[in-house]
């Protein structure tokens, strides 16, 4: 492919007297659900810019469903039709785009986003499969897109006019007779205050429907050069900033009605200094409008100490994350990685436990380099940090990443396989004509250091910590076993490899989720594609076969269909390794015993606010559940039993609703739900007579799903 770059303005023309017409979508699938169901802020950000550039010219209406694009599409279509560009979708968005040229050829087709490509090879291929396009914005959009209107309103939205002149405009690239041409880069954006919010602006008030979650941005750009991540790119090294934040909070809180959450889309909260005035300026909000209880956010990669101050400000209502993806030297050389000391690891597992937070440990499985032995390193070192939840990824080959070029696939021999991106497919319909569009990620399934036999084994050992270490659904035995000196690791993986003896509901959970992980992969997107659209009824019904959603299926059967043999199988091998340490006295043997019952008071029937349960115990439970290590047994044994009731407080039963409404009971939203929400935050609180916990001592120990009330 020939490649051309030059830059310049063009030639001028008279302007269009009346208004330009713009859609702008960030398509999510809803096929089964709504896929990525957050507030479309990159096309937000983009199209308030644009409006302060061209106030008086143009008028933008962003979309997010593909109901709401095709009826607006049918009812008037635009001089301009952008669409953000990401592997979640790509497919549907150019099923609408190459629709939307067929019908109506004069409209222009942006594309933008980082799911496109660095080296020529890649662009070149993009370009091949999707020729209805006329302009992709690479990098930064902002100043790009309004340059572009600029340049098409000069010459009357005649695209091929721009591109006569072989002069692409700015950060845009075009393909024309058989070659790619690139305008020239413009800078980075210096200072986010530069854009206008698009909140403030009313571009986000249709996304209010109680079902999106709210996304903003106080920074952009990341200061670390992953191989994995699109943002380890040199170009986003410098990292820019914005500051106020109060009154578009405000904003979205006035709007927000049963939504729990807040999205943060900055690659590390809480690592820089004005970090802690934002977080005063969401705690302010909280306070006055109970909203966000819950921040999902990427924390800084370094200043654990500003990042735990920052969490401690938002009491525990954000997540205190240590991106690891290896602890394996070998492995973090290959992707240009440096980690934090375990000794700080270990600091942050305690300092979130103390302030109710939820921490966790991202791993990677399969990048250059690992192992079965390197990845079960890296989990135990995980789980011995102290740190709650270890989130497991399968490695995704991303454009625009330096894992993705031809180059490094050679180099550590990595073979993909492609599979069904998670509830992203669905039948549509535009201009009276129906449709299937079906996404997909590419995933790497072995490599020189790791058979696709060794991948799979690797995949069982991280649904094993999913099920018995993440969230501390046991926590009460995690710091039993602290205190009396039992290897906790040792117990986790034990329970994996005795797993011959498990009774038959968790032995047909782990031989599930094995053929999930093992099937539901294709050698090409093409063989994929022509799969889903032949058997679409299949997928919208079912999760069955999706190799994505394997691990957190598992975790949704797990705890509502096996959650008592779960404590029975784990707390019996607990019991043998305290005989096998000759503490297996009869007063812990009992304490033990009557802990399995509280412990699984709190998290049955969860999603169920109307539920008190209630038994009788012989220790004070209440002390070993408020937050700190479990105390000494033979200080906790009561002179008497006493009733104890497990309840939601009022907080935990608005948090569930909120939750309940936006994700419904079918085991793929479950288990997405499972995965994503803080859910020791609404495990029901112990309480004795009259005397009820406060909402601070309330239990802490995280549970793994949240109903009973599920549909498979």
């Amino acid at each position: 492919m020939d490649v051309i770059r030059k830059g310049g303005m063009g030639l001028t023309r008279k302007k269009k007297d009346r208004k330009t017409l713009i859609y702008m979508a960030d398509l999510s699938h809803t096929g089964q659900t709504v896929s990525a169901n957050v507030h479309p802020l990159g096309i937000g950000v983009i199209a308030a810019y644009a409006l302060k550039e061209h106030s008086t010219s143009v008028e933008i209406e962003l979309f997010k469903y593909p109901e709401d694009l095709a009826q607006a599409l049918e009812s008037k279509p635009p001089d301009i039709m952008g669409f953000a560009n990401y592997s979640w979708n790509l497919n549907i968005a150019y099923d609408f785009a190459q629709r939307i040229k067929l019908k109506h050829p004069e409209v222009v087709i942006v594309f933008g986003g980082p799911n496109y490509g660095l080296t020529v090879g890649e662009v070149s291929d993009f370009w091949q499969k999707y020729p209805a396009i006329d302009f992709y914005l690479v990098r930064e959009g902002e100043v790009a897109f309004a340059e572009l209107i600029s340049r098409l309103r000069e010459v009357n939205f005649e695209v091929e006019a721009v591109k006569r002149l072989d002069n692409p405009p700015a950060n845009a690239h075009y393909f024309k007779n058989g070659k790619l041409f690139q305008g020239e880069i413009l800078p980075r954006i210096k200072n986010l205050n530069e854009i206008p919010s698009p909140y403030l602006e009313g571009l986000m008030d249709k996304f209010f429907d109680s079902v999106l979650i709210p996304m903003m941005h106080t920074t952009r750009g990341c200061p670390f050069t992953c191989t994995f991540c699109t943002e380890g790119d040199r170009y986003y090294a410098k990292v820019t900033k914005r500051f106020e934040l109060f009154e578009e909070l405000e904003y979205i809180a006035k709007r927000i009605s049963i939504v729990p959450d807040l999205v943060m889309t900055d690659a590390n909260f809480g690592m820089f200094i004005e970090d802690i005035n934002k977080a005063k300026d969401i705690a302010r909000i909280f306070k006055k409008y109970n909203w966000p209880k819950h921040i999902q956010v990427a924390g800084g990669k370094n200043q654990k100490d500003r990042l735990l101050e920052v969490a401690t400000i938002l009491e525990g209502r954000m997540d205190i994350s240590a991106s690891m993806q290896s602890t394996d030297a070998e492995v973090l050389s290959n992707i240009k990685r440096s980690n934090i000391s375990y000794g700080e690891l270990a600091d942050i597992g305690d300092r979130s436990h103390k302030i109710n937070a939820r921490s966790f440990v991202e791993i990677i499985l399969g990048l250059p380099g690992d192992s079965v032995r390197a990845h079960r390193q890296s989990l135990v070192d995980s789980i011995m940090s102290g740190v709650a939840l270890v989130r497991m990824h399968q490695l995704i080959m991303l454009p625009q990443t330096e894992m993705m070029v031809p180059a490094s696939r050679e180099k550590y021999g990595i073979e993909t396989k492609y599979r069904v991106a998670a509830r992203s497919f669905g039948n549509y319909s535009l201009f009276g004509k129906k449709f299937i569009s079906v996404e997909f990620d590419e995933i790497c399934v072995s490599q020189n250091s790791m058979s696709f036999d060794e991948y799979l084994e690797c995949r069982m050992l991280d649904l094993t910590v999913e099920l018995i270490h993440n969230g501390k659904v046991f926590r009460e035995l995690f710091d039993l076993s602290a205190l009396l000196g039992l290897d906790w690791p040792k117990l986790v993986f034990e329970f994996y490899d005795r797993r011959e003896g498990f009774p038959p509901v968790l032995a047909g959970l782990y031989e599930t989720f094995k053929n999930d992980s093992g099937t539901g992969l294709w050698d090409s997107r093409e063989e994929l594609e022509q799969h889903v659209k032949e058997n679409i009824q299949h997928y919208l019904e079912t999760s069955d076969g999706v190799n994505q959603l394997a691990i957190s299926n598992a975790k949704a059967r797990s705890f509502f269909f096996a959650q008592e043999e779960l404590h029975d199988f784990f707390y019996d091998i607990f019991l043998e390794n305290l005989a096998a340490s000759k503490m297996d006295t009869p007063e812990i043997l009992d304490f033990i015993e009557q802990m399995k019952t509280y412990s699984l008071l709190r998290k049955v029937d969860i999603l169920n606010t109307d539920l008190t349960n209630t038994a009788a115990f012989d220790y004070d439970f209440l002390k070993v559940f408020e937050g700190g290590a479990v105390p000494d047994h033979r200080n906790l044994r009561l002179p008497s039993p006493i009733v104890v009731s497990f309840q939601h407080d009022n907080l935990q039963k608005e948090t569930i609703n909120g939750y309940k409404h936006r994700y419904s009971t079918t085991l793929a939203s479950l288990g997405s739900l499972l995965m994503k929400v803080p859910i020791h935050r609404i495990m029901r609180i112990g309480s004795c007579g009259s005397a009820k916990l406060d909402r601070k001592s309330s239990i802490i120990a995280p549970s793994d799903s949240l109903v009973n009330t599920l549909e498979v």
